[in-house]
């Protein structure tokens, strides 16, 4: 890989560490991160303008760099790689309250913006039907996402039926910005400014999947916490607080740990950490519920969770 940088980025790296997914480097005194590229060509170039719209307005996030053939993605043993340049701390912690921060002063131009409208329903489905064709095939023996998956399942149809309620004839493009697609935990700025993991989207999506992710990995405390921070911060009315818990509701956290164990043959273990916190995270929505329906009017979440 060293002779690879070499070659197709004119880089001599030092201090490599090849990760997983991923090789570090440092050149010229910057932090330097080759990831593979699981976004269509059209997304990485949309992308890259995004980062450099947002760079201009002073949010830093990593730099694209472009090979010697000035190509944002360089194919390096049969995969699909793209290199970046890290100009902030990598280990800096993101919390609830750089996440508003971010949403309210790094917006992208209204052109931009209305051409990127996202109707989780649909998305949502398509992965219920994804995940329900690859339990068919690959399910065999794994028996903790056997005893669980139809739980989620009917968690993630709720919170379908609970989105749709909420956008029925409301419209979402004057209040889209910049997101991500998923938010990791601890929330570090090696992730959160990954212009790769950019998308664009109504600000509720961070700052749910922010505190699903701080439940589950981070201090149940914390996440109470962070919640009562967000609703005391934002002027939230009903159709946020709606999108909101939509969004809370929809079980990401399982399904990106499910296809895991599906496609990637991991072990189970993480699995059964989820299911061991299901009751506490019921518990959770069911709170966050009452707060916000204790200033708003909103729909009511399942029977169920009440």
């Amino acid at each position: 890989m060293y002779r690879a940088i070499e070659y197709f980025y004119h880089i001599n790296p030092t201090n490599m560490i090849n990760n997983r997914n991923n090789i570090t480097f440092i050149y010229n005194g910057y932090n330097y991160l080759l990831v593979e590229c699981n976004i269509s060509d059209k997304e990485l170039h949309n992308v890259f303008r995004y980062s450099n719209e947002l760079r201009k307005k002073g949010f830093n996030c990593h730099i694209i760099v472009n090979n010697i053939y000035q190509e944002l993605l360089t194919v390096i043993n049969g995969k699909r790689m793209v290199l970046l340049k890290i100009i902030q701390n990598d280990n800096s912690l993101i919390d609830i309250f750089d996440i508003i921060r971010i949403e309210r002063e790094f917006i992208l131009n209204e052109t931009i913006i209305k051409r990127h409208q996202n109707n989780w329903g649909v998305l949502w489905q398509k992965k219920i039907d994804y995940l329900e064709k690859q339990m068919d095939s690959f399910g065999l023996n794994k028996n903790a996402v056997i005893n669980s998956f139809s739980y989620y399942i009917g968690m993630a149809e709720n919170a379908i039926v609970y989105y749709n309620n909420a956008v029925n004839g409301v419209p979402v493009s004057s209040k889209l910005c910049l997101n991500h697609r998923r938010i990791f935990f601890p929330n570090v700025w090696l992730n959160y400014g990954n212009p790769l993991s950019f998308v664009i989207d109504v600000p509720q999506r961070d700052e749910a999947e922010y505190l699903k992710y701080l439940f589950f990995y981070g201090q149940k405390k914390e996440a109470y916490e962070s919640f009562t921070d967000l609703i005391k911060i934002k002027k939230m009315n009903s159709y946020d607080a709606q999108l909101l818990l939509a969004r809370m509701l929809f079980p990401s956290y399982y399904f990106d740990v499910c296809e895991c164990v599906l496609i990637d043959n991991e072990r189970e273990e993480r699995i059964i950490n989820i299911l061991n916190k299901r009751k506490s995270y019921e518990e959770f929505l069911k709170s966050c519920y009452m707060e916000l329906s204790n200033n708003l009017s909103i729909n009511r979440l399942p029977e169920w969770l009440l």
